[in-house]
């Protein structure tokens, strides 16, 4: 699927908008376009859905059980088939591993956290977007003080401003400036 889908307004978005309040979409993977076999896309994007999961007949599965998406982010592998063509990961078993499963594979790819759960709720507020960055933290987006962390910057900043401040007018009172 080309990105654009998974990100414009208008029609797009009315219709992902659709499939999101039906419940219908369980999964979005991303890849890498070297990942995907004759791929002009920089990266591809698989979505699963789910066939009448607004009426509740869907597998006793907990991915499938729960109101939302599950984004997998799979950019940073870099060859899913060997020489052979020999697939080296099956994504057709990926809605169903488990915790243990994605350990084995963040390991073995040497991948960090690929996983990504949000609620139905949480993709509508975010206009229907299904681009798995959206979701990402960004490097330092939360990282912010808390109270005591920020009063000891606080007092260290005053304590070097006071220090420069001294420094200034022993420098304006060796010229005597002043």
């Amino acid at each position: 699927m080309q990105e654009g889908f998974l990100r414009r307004g208008g029609y797009d978005q009315s219709v992902r908008k659709y499939l999101i309040d039906r419940s219908a979409v369980k999964l979005v993977i991303t890849l890498n376009a070297n990942q995907a076999r004759q791929s002009q896309y920089n990266q591809v994007y698989l979505l699963m859905l789910v066939k009448n999961s607004a009426r509740g007949h869907v597998n006793n599965d907990s991915l499938f059980d729960n109101e939302g998406v599950m984004f997998i982010d799979f950019r940073e592998i870099q060859r899913l088939y060997d020489r052979k063509g020999t697939s080296l990961l099956n994504l057709t078993t990926l809605p169903f591993w488990d915790d243990e499963k994605y350990k084995q594979m963040t390991d073995h790819f040497n991948l960090g956290s690929v996983r990504i759960f949000k609620s139905n709720h949480e993709i509508v507020m975010n206009n229907c977007n299904l681009l798995i960055g959206n979701y990402q933290d960004k490097p330092g987006q939360n990282d912010f003080p808390n109270l005591a962390q920020a009063t000891l910057y606080y007092d260290e900043s005053a304590k070097h401003l006071e220090q420069c401040f001294e420094e200034f007018n022993a420098v304006l009172k060796k010229f005597k400036i002043i």
